[in-house]
């Protein structure tokens, strides 16, 4: 297990105890977009951007994040 499979875990168990923590989302989301797995990364900016929608980092990343997707 690599160091962003090991914070993805331990994201998700802090998760399970508060799912709708911002920076708890948007960690897991970069841990994910390191692993190279866009698609369920774009899920996660999508649940952050319900909390904080004006977040330019997170509109940022997701908008990158798609680019890479259609490419």
């Amino acid at each position: 297990m690599n160091h962003f499979e090991e914070a993805v875990y331990f994201f998700d168990q802090a998760l399970n105890i508060d799912s709708i923590n911002y920076n708890f989302l948007k960690c897991k989301d970069n841990a994910l977009i390191n692993l190279n797995h866009l698609e369920e990364a774009i899920e996660f900016y999508d649940k952050a951007l319900h909390i904080n929608p004006n977040s330019f980092d997170l509109l940022n990343n997701k908008s990158l994040a798609l680019l890479v997707l259609i490419q």
